[in-house]
């Protein structure tokens, strides 16, 4: 059994044409607690474009692998992605791309006969383009995988008593509709008929039966989280 040591970070721009300074700082805060921890990086909002992605090269030094997801919108700074995987785990990455309008990207693992999936998106501020975006995941996301991990900065959490556990008060309607959908079908491959999408403590039945498995989800908001995944082969 191995862990695989996973940080997430919402960096809220990484400077463009002044990427090269800001690339210095960013490793200098990376290196203070985590140096020799990280297996994987996923950064959120890097609002780089394919001009300073091609410009820079890569974030990290030393042999990590890259997956860059450039931003979008006018002048390129909305959002933007990135995956770096460590050159010990890299060797086992299968299959990589994007999702719903380049908010989301994926790699997956294969470790011995078991294929572990990574996702790493920015969700909409809008509650509406939101419902899609979840959707729009479903839709796209590859089949025949056999563990996910969901990471990413979700944009679901509205109020400070979000932050403090529990029930997410914010998530409603058909967003939280959704957003079931979507973690069921990551969690069981499937729709079984005996989920109960009128159950209104559907979304907390969901965290209580992830809790103590190799399933993951965080509820970003922004800033850094350290965690760590089991991989069974």
């Amino acid at each position: 059994m191995d862990v695989l040591n996973i940080i997430s970070w919402n960096v809220q721009g990484l400077g463009g044409n002044r990427f090269r300074r800001m690339r210095g700082a960013f490793r200098q805060e990376l290196r203070k607690p985590y140096v020799g921890t990280i297996d994987v990086l996923m950064i959120q909002e890097h609002h780089l474009g394919e001009r300073h992605l091609l410009r820079y090269g890569n974030l990290l030094p030393g042999r990590w692998k890259h997956f860059w997801l450039p931003a979008f919108g006018p002048n390129d700074i909305q959002g933007g992605l990135c995956i770096a995987v460590s050159h010990i785990w890299a060797p086992h990455v299968i299959m990589s791309g994007s999702l719903s309008n380049k908010r989301a990207q994926y790699i997956v693992f294969q470790i011995g006969e078991i294929k572990w999936g990574l996702l790493n998106l920015y969700a909409p501020n809008s509650e509406a383009t939101r419902t899609r975006f979840w959707g729009g995941i479903l839709s796209e996301i590859p089949q025949q995988i056999d563990h996910w991990a969901l990471v990413g900065d979700f944009n679901m959490i509205e109020d400070v008593q979000d932050r403090q556990g529990g029930s997410l008060r914010t998530i409603s309607g058909s967003e939280l509709r959704a957003w079931e959908r979507l973690c069921v079908w990551l969690t069981f491959g499937q729709f079984p008929p005996s989920i109960d999408y009128r159950n209104p403590h559907l979304f907390q039945d969901l965290i209580d039966a992830w809790r103590g498995s190799t399933f993951l989800v965080w509820i970003g908001f922004m800033g850094m989280f350290l965690c760590g995944v089991e991989v069974v082969n």
